[in-house]
């Protein structure tokens, strides 16, 4: 998976919808947290 590339989409997404830098940037941080300490993206390293 392509970290930067995904991170960017997000990033676009919540700028488009939210249209302020920080918080955009705020939330895209928040939902990358958030994937990356669910349990099933640490099992994928696993197999």
């Amino acid at each position: 998976m392509d970290f930067d590339e995904q991170y960017d989409k997000i990033y676009r997404y919540c700028y488009f919808k939210l249209h302020h830098q920080q918080i955009a940037e705020d939330v895209t941080q928040e939902t990358f947290l958030r994937f990356l300490e669910n349990s099933n993206y640490c099992e994928m390293g696993k197999k």
